[in-house]
């Protein structure tokens, strides 16, 4: 059955041409799911959804309260839910590219693969990725071993680590074992080749490993963040409040600042300032079309959705270039390769927008100011906008795509 545009109050495009939908207003609204032309997949029956513009999954829920959520994962690709009982919670599990879910309840976690069908039994404490199989912890002893997805175990429980933190697709995971630090392959075994990490082994965690490590150093009652590179060697001293993953090329690093927005600032993964922390009176956001721009937002508004907003682009000498200047409102956190934003008008002595269009990643105007509101989720082909209380899809040349 094709969805009656008249009736759709929430149209927000997806990946491979779905869309999520929603009728009602309020408490009463409902979302569900429409294929590229317009067929109802889902009916809009869910008070809560989520949706990213790199995953192949959207995330529905029977519930907006946290204490009683059981996401429920509908696939893109294969056209099907992700099937397992409400009674247990069902997230991705990291690293993993998509395949396997953790179902956990309060003592206890499983694994099942984007099929559905059951990996790992409901047996043990925590699961993680590694390197193509899973880390799993007898919830019991807290002992940790390595199983295979079929099931086979490779190590048995026999090691007390402190920390695990599970690498990307194909890499190792990193454990803390009596303090020390060190990198394990599929089979448990330690990478001699990479070595111990040379990290202190009093008052240290470490917080991410992707590109790089964040880890932290406890002074007195303050924590303190910097970053070390995958061989352990000090990248950027531990001296921020805050410290995580931009991009892939740069650093975001803050320094809190009482009854005030943070400070915040870019580093390379060489340690070198890009643009020194409180060295501009902004706060950033990346842009993963391209990693050499930025979403620059002044700091004399206190939310980013009502800040004067811009895109800077960070050249090879380390220098800014003004892409778009920050006179708009550019309100989504996760940009990808087009720019939504509305300039801002004066209205009774407010301020208040003027209607969204959407920037190319060079500046150009591709689609002008004349819509209430704009989703985007990286088809350029199906850009949700709303006119005059309809939703409708355009493209990036604002022709008219469906409805």
């Amino acid at each position: 059955m094709i969805v009656n545009p008249a009736h759709i109050t929430l149209l927000l495009g997806g990946y491979n041409g779905y869309a999520v939908f929603g009728t009602g207003q309020g408490r009463n609204q409902r979302f569900g799911l429409i294929d590229r032309n317009g067929e109802i997949i889902i009916n809009p029956e869910f008070p809560g959804f989520s949706i990213s513009p790199r995953s192949r999954y959207v995330e529905f829920s029977a519930t907006r309260s946290y204490m009683r959520y059981r996401p429920r994962y509908y696939d893109l690709i294969t056209g099907r839910w992700i099937n397992h009982d409400d009674k247990h919670l069902l997230w991705p599990i990291n690293g993993s590219a998509g395949r396997y879910f953790r179902i956990l309840t309060r003592r206890r976690s499983g694994v099942v693969d984007h099929m559905g069908r059951q990996i790992l039994p409901m047996k043990y404490g925590y699961v993680g990725w590694c390197g193509g199989n899973f880390i799993v912890q007898n919830p019991r002893s807290g002992l940790f071993g390595i199983v295979t997805p079929d099931g086979e175990e490779v190590v048995p429980f026999s090691r007390k680590y402190e920390q695990v933190l599970p690498g990307a697709l194909d890499e190792p995971t990193l454990v803390e074992e009596d303090g020390k630090w060190f990198y394990i392959d599929h089979c448990g075994e330690p990478i001699v080749s990479r070595g111990m990490l040379e990290l202190p082994a009093d008052n240290v965690k470490v917080l991410n490993y992707a590109q790089y490590i964040e880890y932290g150093i406890k002074e007195g009652e303050v924590w303190k963040y910097g970053i070390l590179d995958k061989s352990g060697h000090k990248v950027v001293p531990p001296i921020y409040d805050v410290i995580y993953n931009f991009n892939k090329k740069y650093v975001l690093a803050q320094f809190c600042v009482q009854d005030a927005r943070p400070m915040e600032g870019l580093i390379d993964f060489s340690g070198n300032p890009i643009i020194p922390v409180g060295s501009r009176n902004e706060a950033f956001s990346p842009i993963s079309g391209d990693d050499d721009l930025i979403v620059t937002y002044l700091e004399n508004q206190q939310y980013y959705n009502t800040a004067d907003s811009g895109i800077v682009r960070i050249e090879a000498d380390g220098s800014l270039t003004e892409i778009i200047p920050a006179i708009f409102c550019i309100p989504y956190l996760e940009h990808t390769d087009l720019i939504i934003a509305s300039p801002w008008r004066s209205v009774r002595g407010n301020r208040d927008l003027n209607g969204f269009g959407i920037f190319s990643l060079g500046g150009e105007l591709l689609v002008p100011f004349e819509y209430k509101d704009i989703n985007y989720m990286n088809d350029k082909e199906r850009i949700a906008v709303n006119k005059d209380g309809r939703w409708f899809f355009i493209n990036s040349k604002n022709e008219r795509a469906l409805f």
